[in-house]
């Protein structure tokens, strides 16, 4: 079937096209939007491939180029490597959304105990088993409804950004527990874009709401979150949906 797909592909005219791949975006979100749960939602973008597929047809699990992109994800080891290694004894880590671990299997070493959770039960099976000799402990925990593992250090790499305002909220409390936070968000290039704008649960990220775009900034209304300190690791260009954005972390000292 996907080789008939692709013979008849380039006798379709764009128009045509277009409008295909637009009904299915559409159907995608409408079908996400009845999605009860972080858990439920998370577990049908999965399971869809909404973020794209490894080419290995034994492993459903990928959580996007910008875990394996090596362009995003160089950059990002080595700022966050730097830091971690300006610790003695090692911090210990909690990885929330970890995702497929191909971005925290790079960290683990420069970690004292180490703590990968996702809400997708699928992902941390995987996970265990293929991390396995890596002696990180790999937990199913929903970051808005359930207690967070204690740690130094926390990541939340572009999680936030897939979440709803609501969801957010539920979550900021539960950060104040560890000293730092190393954050992760896709924000539009603009200085002077509106953060924070809401946006449904999903496989979507708020790059392009509003007029200038947004994105997460956990320091303005309406998180308002109080941090001791604030220093950019890094920034890389990354454009979402033909949209100019960037993808930077941020280290809070908490």
């Amino acid at each position: 079937m996907a080789d008939l797909k692709t013979l008849l592909k380039p006798l379709v005219p764009p128009s045509v096209l277009s409008a295909w791949y637009k009904f299915n975006a559409n159907r995608e979100r409408a079908e996400l939007e009845r999605c009860r749960s972080p858990k439920e939602t998370f577990t049908t973008i999965y399971r869809r491939g909404h973020w794209g597929k490894s080419g290995d047809p034994a492993d459903r699990i990928f959580s996007g180029s910008g875990s394996r992109d090596p362009k995003i994800v160089g950059v990002y080891i080595q700022s966050v490597a730097a830091f971690l290694r300006e610790h003695s004894p090692c911090l210990n880590a909690v990885d929330l959304g970890c995702g497929d671990f191909a971005v925290g299997s790079q960290l683990r070493p420069y970690c004292g105990a180490y703590v990968a959770c996702d809400v997708v039960e699928d992902v941390v099976e995987r996970n265990a088993l293929r991390y396995r000799n890596s002696d990180v402990t790999f937990r199913v925990v929903d970051i808005t409804q359930d207690e967070l593992p204690s740690a130094d250090v926390v990541f939340l790499r572009q999680v936030l950004q897939h979440l709803s305002n609501s969801d957010i909220h539920r979550v900021i409390p539960k950060l104040l527990g560890y000293r730092y936070l190393v954050l992760t968000e896709h924000l539009p290039v603009s200085t002077d874009f509106e953060p924070n704008l809401d946006k449904k649960r999903g496989m979507d990220i708020r790059l392009h709401l509003g007029t200038k775009g947004s994105g997460i900034v956990l320091t303005a209304p309406p998180f308002d979150l109080h941090v001791k300190s604030a220093k950019i690791l890094c920034e890389v260009e990354e454009p979402a949906g033909g949209i100019p954005g960037i993808i930077r972390t941020t280290l809070y000292e908490l």
